[in-house]
């Protein structure tokens, strides 16, 4: 379960850094592309990613396991969560006009907050998009200062 303001902040334009392990235990980093709150409890949400990143996908193909971070641009508020993605299928329209959002939001935030032009930022979007559902085991408070790493508030 989770409160509205922490699915604002899932579907906000927060950064969505992935993270994953391969078989061999090798940790692996990649960026996510929009995030939709599909159920409460349990929590489940629907993950878009670059369809570009090989490893990635290998990682959630042969162990699921996940860590999605998020980080407001302007705030740096941050949630962490854990669970298991279920495998990967091509993204459903629905998931390119989430991508579309998510992109539009992130990149405004960053040209707003840093000053990047945004015919810079543009480049940054992937083109080609997969999507997976994520059944979250685990919420964290990841925002700097003292509570970072306590059970994310609205969460249980």
């Amino acid at each position: 379960m989770i409160d509205d303001a922490t699915r604002g902040h899932l579907h906000s334009g927060c950064a969505l850094l992935i993270g994953t392990v391969s078989p061999g235990a090798r940790p692996h980093a990649s960026r996510g592309h929009g995030v939709r709150v599909l159920d409460t409890d349990p929590l489940r949400i629907r993950l878009i990613l670059s369809a570009e990143d090989a490893q990635l996908l290998e990682n959630l193909r042969t162990d699921g396991r996940i860590a999605i971070t998020t980080a407001d641009v302007a705030t740096l508020h941050s949630i962490q969560l854990k669970g298991v993605a279920e495998p990967v299928e091509a993204a459903t329209d629905g998931d390119h006009a989430t991508a579309a959002d998510y992109t539009d939001q992130f990149l405004t935030d960053i040209e707003r907050v840093d000053r990047y032009a945004r015919a810079l930022l543009d480049a940054w979007a992937a083109t080609t998009y997969v999507a997976c559902t994520v059944t979250v085991d685990e919420i964290f408070d990841q925002t700097p200062g003292p509570s970072a790493g306590a059970i994310a508030r609205g969460f249980r």
